[in-house]
């Protein structure tokens, strides 16, 4: 094995990108110029959105569709990240018909941005024949002649949806990022939008000009190289559901995804006469951060928001069962206390409650049509199963300690 220089990259106009390439903290910059542009807060959904993005350019590229309500910001987080891709390698679509995707002739190392799921809904086979096949097949005649057509992959994929589930074999195939719809967090986001009216207002208008150009160039600079992960044989994954078969190589696509991003940083080798760059403890320490929200949520037998309220009610049933000195069981509690409790809406609420009646995790003692429901909670647990991942420390240790038993058995 031949190790070489780091990868070549030209110097002049184009060298404040570079450096932003090449500096330490990329990821935190990353996050800050994503702040510029309005996006402030939620920084592992801004930057496993900005990742997927990214990853237009490899072999296996990722997919994610951000979820929430309507104003929960999904379409501007989506929309700041598509600025920040040069205008020749991406696509947006507001609608999908269900031969479209079939006609396209450059769809290659592309990212697809479709605003909201149901434009997409008669071209959902497509997608996901993209997502996995990395390609399109289509017959089609011509004249009196029937002609195979391919259209080629791969692709990037973003999308935004309001809605409560989405297509379970397209599900398995993105990351789902659910949008903080916290008060917190829209305290933040008022803040952030009074600042705009203010004199730091007018220049950070400037830097968001300079900002989406350094982007622009930087994105052009990222090209495609192989990656080896030398640590792969020593991670450790869930595999209690079917669907981790995905995850997991999900998974490893993101540690390569971050490998890539920081392709400047690293040393490139040869093998076979081929350039590829080795991912670092880095890489996984990033992938790990970004997916293991996700694989909770994944294992968990809840849904994101639904995990979230039983958290919530548990939280607020212990504290009454203090005050009270009840026990948990013995405790009731209604709509409206669990959003007061939570500063979530009644509608939140009413959306998410059923899942935890049909889980049994809560039960209703009383109520009916027009009159205010009485609960009971069942479960006093609110720990969710391991998400199966080794701490990026203790996976620097095996592989470390398997480096040394092989150096001494040499």
């Amino acid at each position: 094995m031949e190790v070489v220089k780091k990868i070549d990259f030209a110097r002049g106009e184009d060298q404040e990108a570079m450096d932003f390439l090449t500096q330490k903290g990329l990821v935190d910059r990353i996050l800050d110029d994503l702040a510029i542009l309005g996006c402030v807060g939620e920084n592992r959904n801004k930057f496993l959105t900005y990742l997927v993005a990214t990853s237009r350019k490899m072999e296996n590229p990722l997919a994610c569709i951000l979820r929430g309500d309507s104003s929960a910001g999904k379409s501007y987080l989506a929309e700041t990240i598509i600025k920040l891709i040069p205008d020749e390698e991406k696509q947006i679509l507001t609608r999908v018909t269900k031969q479209v995707l079939f006609y396209e002739e450059k769809l290659a190392h592309k990212l697809i941005y479709i605003k909201e799921a149901n434009g997409d809904e008669d071209a959902i086979y497509a997608i996901r024949t993209l997502l996995s096949e990395k390609k399109l097949s289509l017959k089609r005649l011509v004249g009196t002649d029937v002609i195979d057509f391919e259209v080629e992959g791969p692709i990037a994929f973003i999308e935004t949806t309001v809605d409560e589930t989405i297509e379970t074999q397209k599900a398995t195939r993105v990351f789902e990022i659910w949008m903080d719809e916290s008060i917190d967090h829209t305290q933040e986001i008022h803040k952030h939008q009074r600042q705009k009216y203010t004199l730091s207002g007018l220049e950070l208008k400037q830097q968001s000009v300079e900002t989406i150009e350094r982007h622009h160039i930087a994105q052009k600079k990222l090209k495609g190289v192989h990656i080896a992960i030398p640590y792969v044989e020593q991670i450790t994954f869930s595999s209690k559901q079917l669907r981790s078969r995905r995850d997991h190589q999900k998974f490893l696509d993101l540690i390569c995804v971050s490998a890539f991003l920081h392709q400047f940083q690293r040393d490139c080798d040869l093998f076979d006469g081929q350039e590829y760059i080795k991912a670092n403890m880095k890489d996984y320490e990033i992938a790990s951060w970004l997916m293991e929200p996700i694989l909770l949520k994944t294992l968990d037998d809840y849904g994101s928001k639904s995990r979230e309220l039983l958290e919530g009610i548990i939280g607020m049933v212990r504290k009454l069962s203090k005050e009270e000195q009840k026990q948990l069981q013995e405790i009731t509690f209604t709509r409206s206390e669990i959003a007061e409790s939570m500063k979530w809406t009644l509608r939140q609420v009413r959306t998410h409650i059923k899942e935890l009646e049909d889980l049994e995790a809560i039960k209703v003692i009383s109520g009916s049509k027009g009159k205010e429901y009485q609960y009971r909670l069942l479960r006093d647990s609110d720990q969710m199963g391991p998400s199966g991942l080794l701490k990026p420390e203790e996976l620097k240790r095996k592989y470390e300690a398997l480096n040394s038993h092989v150096e001494h058995s040499e």
